[in-house]
Parts: structure tokens; C-alpha cells; sequence
């Protein structure tokens, strides 16, 4: 399943939100209007700034990690921005048309060994990037400042600064309920197992984009020490990682034993998404309990996650209406929906494993129709 690791899921939701737009226009304009006496020409460009810096500044977001990446012994693995993608796979650079929006994502190949894993300057490269932007901008609007009246080239600017002025805020505070670059360093410096945590997310991600699928991993990869609730969502990966291992074994039982030590009370939705749509699938095919899948399928945080479009929603959601919901004709439509997500999606190695879950639920469907 895809779970937006090092997506920056907070511009997501400002970006992919209409009203957002329609909030950030009425101030521009009510400054416009009643503070600054601007003509309506200079207010449109306003707001045209501030919507093309949004997405300029996601890419200088990223680049800034890819650089500092580079910087600190990482490799090339993925750039995305949008349903744009680009990967390597089979030692090339590919590009494809993702149906999975992220707003922006970088991701790299760590070193092989974790006791060389640096992961500080990689996470503050995007903060760095926009830092730096943001005053690059901030000088070029103090040599455009008018005398009389405001220029174009002065509101385009300062937008752009006060954006990536934004973004290096939002980014840097450690916003654990984000999971963005700030917690990210916070929470790998807390333990050991969640410094490991954020490095097998990249060392995954990658060796799944040459090809390989969770069975070539070894399984002390995915340990954590202790039996306690996990409450680290970096830690929370290594066990989420582990159920993918143990789903494509069929140790369902194990599966559902792990999902129940991560306590998802105060993670990033990425995590807590996950860990619900996968024990509605548990629940609903695997393991059939009927009145738990019903009651997982009503959760509004699966109403949601199931509604992104992400790799394996549409699975989840024909598992529950064929076997739940009773819904053959609808089951098979939410399987050919999967079908074409998995096929886009960049990622080799989720891709191959994706398709061998989807055809075990299809042959069932099929024998069982």
C-alpha cells in the first residue's frame, strides 16, 4: 500500500483544496481594495503569485532535499510533484503519469550501512531551499519597491517570499500530526528503532523500486525492541512493513497481532489510515468478521483514506463490497479501478506486489461469484 511516505500531505490538502484558493483571492482582494487601493489588474496578479509560487516553491521543497541527499550519500530513487513521477527503475530515469497526487515527493536510496545513515541535513534540505528562496525574493521586492503605488513585480515577489517563507515554518516546526521534515527529525532522534524506522523507508522504497518485493527483505529488518504499544510513527513503519511482509506470506493472524501494537491515537493520518483500511481488508476477506468490517467501513478516517485514489484503496474497498456488502457488480468495477491505479503507479516493486494481492482476491471473487 502506498502510504504518502515523505509526501508533504499538509500543501496537499492546501493544494487540492479549492476553497483554500478561494479564501487566499477574497484577502488579496480585501486588501486590495480597502487598505491599499490597488487596481483590480494588480490584484488578479496578486493572486496568480501566490498560486504559482505555491507550486514553485513545493519543487525548490523538494530539489532542496535532493540536493542535501546527494550531499550526504544518498541516491537518486523518485521525484514527484502532482501525478508527474519521475523513477528510477532498471538503472534509467523513467517518467509516468501517476493516478497517486502527491504533492510533493522526493525520495532516495540511503547508504546500505544504517550506522552510516545521516538523516538531519536530508530532512532540513527543503526548509534550507525555501529559507534561501524566500530571501532571494524578499531582496529582489525591496529593489522593485515603488515609491508611489505598488508594481507588478513587487507583489509577485513578496508573494513568493511570504510563500516559501511558509513553507520553511511549516516544514521546520515539529508538527508530529504532519509527519513533516521537523518531526521527522525529532521523532528519528528519540530511539534507535525510530531512527531505524526513517531509514527503512527510504532503504525499502528503493529496493522496491529495483524490483524486489518484501519477501527479499530479511525479517530483523522490521524488529523493534520490547512488546509495548507503539506510539512512534516512525517505529509504526517498521511494523506496517512487517504486516506487508506477512500479508504476502498469508500469516494473517500474525498481520492483525501487529497492526494492534501500533497505537494510532496521535499519529500522522498516513499511519492511521493505513493501519484501519488494512483491518478492514482483514476483516472482510482474510478473516471474515462481518459486524468489525462494518464498523471499520464507517470510520471516517477509511471513508477518507479509501476516497484518495491511493494504491490498494480500491482493493480494500472491492473486498468490503463483495464480501461485506454483498455487491458482485460493484466488486468487479472496484477491481478494473485497481487494476488501472497499479499499472500507473511508479514504484516497481509495490506495483508487482500490488497486482499479486489483487489477483489472489480476484481468483477468490471469481470462484466464490
Amino acid at each position: 500500500m502506498d502510504l504518502l511516505i515523505g509526501d508533504d500531505t499538509y500543501m496537499k490538502k492546501f493544494f487540492t483544496n479549492k476553497s483554500n484558493f478561494g479564501y487566499l483571492a477574497g484577502i488579496v482582494l480585501g486588501i486590495g481594495l480597502v487598505r491599499l487601493n490597488l487596481g483590480l489588474f494588480i490584484i488578479l496578479g496578486g493572486i496568480a503569485s501566490v498560486a504559482i509560487f505555491f507550486i514553485l516553491s513545493i519543487i525548490a521543497h523538494e530539489l532542496g532535499h535532493l540536493i542535501f541527499g546527494k550531499l550526504t550519500g544518498y541516491k537518486f530513487s523518485s521525484f514527484r510533484l502532482g501525478s508527474f513521477a519521475w523513477y528510477k527503475e532498471d538503472n534509467r530515469i523513467r517518467f509516468k503519469l501517476s493516478k497517486n497526487f502527491a504533492a510533493g515527493q522526493c525520495l532516495m536510496k540511503p547508504v546500505e550501512s544504517f550506522k552510516d545513515f545521516k538523516f538531519v541535513l536530508y530532512n532540513l534540505g527543503g526548509v534550507i531551499a525555501n529559507f534561501i528562496l524566500a530571501l532571494l525574493l524578499s531582496g529582489l521586492a525591496v529593489l522593485q519597491m515603488p515609491t508611489d503605488g505598488m508594481s507588478h513585480l513587487f507583489i509577485f515577489f513578496i508573494a513568493g517570499a511570504g510563500i516559501n517563507l511558509y513553507f520553511f515554518i511549516v516544514n521546520l516546526l515539529p508538527i508530529k500530526s504532519l509527519g513533516n521534515d521537523g518531526a521527522n527529525i525529532r521523532e528519528a532522534l528519540k530511539s534507535n528503532d525510530a531512527a531505524r524506522g526513517l531509514y527503512t523507508i527510504f532503504y525499502v522504497n528503493a529496493k522496491l523500486a529495483d524490483g524486489n518485493t518484501m519477501q527479499d527483505f530479511d525479517d530483523s529488518l522490521f524488529e523493534i525492541e520490547g512488546n509495548e504499544k507503539v506510539k512512534n510513527y516512525l517505529e509504526a513503519y517498521l511494523l506496517l512493513y512487517k504486516t506487508a511482509k506477512l500479508e504476502e506470506r498469508g500469516e494473517y493472524d500474525a498481520l492483525i497481532e501487529c497492526h494492534n501494537r501500533i497505537d494510532i491515537t496521535n499519529l500522522p493520518n498516513p499511519v492511521k489510515y493505513a493501519v484501519k483500511a488494512d483491518s478492514l481488508y482483514y476483516y472482510s476477506f482474510y478473516t471474515p468478521n462481518h459486524d468489525k468490517a462494518r464498523e471499520l467501513f464507517a470510520d471516517a478516517d477509511v471513508q477518507k483514506f479509501l476516497k484518495t485514489g491511493l494504491l490498494g484503496t480500491a482493493r480494500i474497498a472491492a473486498a468490503y463490497a463483495f464480501f461485506v456488502e454483498d455487491n458482485p457488480a460493484k466488486a468487479h468495477t472496484l477491481l478494473k479501478q485497481a487494476k488501472k491505479i497499479t499499472q500507473s503507479f511508479p514504484n516497481k516493486g509495490q506495483r508487482l506486489g500490488e497486482e499479486a494481492t489483487i489477483q489472489k482476491l480476484e481468483e477468490v471473487i471469481t470462484t466464490s461469484a
